[in-house]
């Protein structure tokens, strides 16, 4: 189970966002005037309890996306000459300009090292994507041939990055690594938004599905029962993945925050004790500790917030997805699954692979529902099938006693 913790918001400001979170307990974001995260934002660090205001660059508005374990953090702000510059801040020296010489810079990430990866260039539009060295060397990475627009917009600790490059009518993914550039290829309207240790890259395609890439593999992820979209956030380097899930006639505001190890995931208000008026509607980040930051709906406005593992040594209650885990295969009956360390970090305990039933299953329930493709039919179906596999679970348990 997890505590949670409401961000709250600045002074005079009304909603507010976690973006990523260090092992420190330390939340970076934004929070906003309005209760919708509009225009203009400001880019807080909220540590023990205090939110902190980390300024501009002399303009209206600035995003703070990234914090290390050292406490520096990067984003973006708006300068006096309403240009958007890339920014570090730290305790010692506030915020300061990246000094990347264009007209237009952001940063999202910066690892332990102090690499720090974003875009620049004449304008938002034309911007290729940058990692910077700790040293302060400046190196392109701007896609593939022909395609000189791109994003990075994660890196891990070995500077590999993940991202997209500008297709003519959709962004593609790619990975990066010493120099090598992996295109994703299609479908097209990647976007990939974390990277782990071992080069696992997490993101969604299209806003409406989320996916798991490991060395040109895709692993589709399913949104929670009873909806149809779902995409993912944050991966960290155990694996453990959050997002969100959402009903395709709704919006992902209206969504659930969710946590997985591979393609189920489980409803991260379910885990809360004791129950919150605040929802959790996407999870943006989570550390190797199991801690997670992102944004959830309360009286009527968004705020950050930030959860928890309650005890280190208290077992994960996975829920209703317990029978569904072991039947997919994702947690094997044969005593292996999901652990917490006695230092709170949440491990998934090695095992051999699935069964070869879980797999066939897994397989043709898969197939199943990707041939439907009327929303509210696949929706019957799927719970249909999920409660099928429960009553069978419970029947051949019951044969057993």
């Amino acid at each position: 189970m997890y505590d949670v913790i409401d961000l709250g918001t600045l002074q005079g400001y009304n909603s507010s966002e976690g973006l990523c979170l260090n092992s420190q307990g330390q939340v970076v974001g934004y929070c906003s005037p309005d209760a919708n995260l509009g225009y203009p934002r400001r880019a807080f660090l909220w540590s023990n309890g205090n939110m902190v205001d980390l300024g501009t660059l002399g303009g209206q508005e600035s995003i703070g996306y990234s914090v290390n374990n050292q406490g520096l953090v990067v984003g973006v702000s708006e300068t006096i000459q309403s240009q958007r510059h890339a920014f570090t801040w730290s305790q010692a020296a506030g915020i300061k300009d990246l000094g990347i010489a264009d007209q237009f810079s952001a940063a999202f990430g910066i690892n332990n090292q102090g690499s720090v990866i974003g875009r620049h260039g004449g304008d938002q539009l034309s911007a290729v994507g940058f990692l910077r060295s700790a040293a302060g060397v400046l190196q392109d990475i701007a896609g593939v041939a022909g395609h000189d627009s791109s994003g990075p917009l994660a890196l891990n600790e070995k500077n590999e990055v993940t991202g997209w490059y500008r297709e003519p009518a959709f962004p593609s993914g790619f990975f990066w690594s010493g120099g090598n550039l992996i295109d994703f290829g299609p479908p097209h309207d990647w976007y990939p938004t974390a990277v782990n240790f071992s080069g696992t890259v997490v993101g969604n395609l299209g806003g409406v599905q989320g996916f798991q890439w490991k060395s040109g593999v895709i692993t589709w992820l399913n949104p929670l029962l009873g909806d149809t979209n779902c995409y993912a956030r944050c991966i960290n380097d155990v694996d453990f993945i959050v997002g969100g899930s959402f009903d395709a006639n709704g919006q992902p505001i209206l969504g659930r925050a969710t946590i997985s190890i591979g393609p189920l995931s489980q409803d991260l208000n379910t885990l809360t004790a004791p129950k919150l008026a605040m929802k959790m509607v996407s999870a943006n980040w989570i550390t190797n500790s199991g801690a997670i930051t992102g944004r959830g709906w309360v009286n009527g406005g968004f705020h950050a917030f930030m959860v928890q593992p309650r005890d280190p040594l208290e077992e994960l209650d996975i829920g209703m997805h317990r029978a569904h885990i072991a039947v997919f295969g994702l947690v094997p009956v044969d005593g292996s699954g999901i652990g917490i360390t006695a230092d709170g970090h949440i491990i998934p305990i090695p095992w051999t692979g699935p069964h070869p039933i879980m797999r066939r299953l897994s397989s043709a329930i898969d197939r199943l529902l990707r041939s439907i493709h009327d929303p509210k039919m696949r929706q019957q179906v799927e719970a249909r099938v999920f409660a099928a596999i429960e009553e069978a679970i419970r029947k051949e348990t019951e044969k057993i006693k």
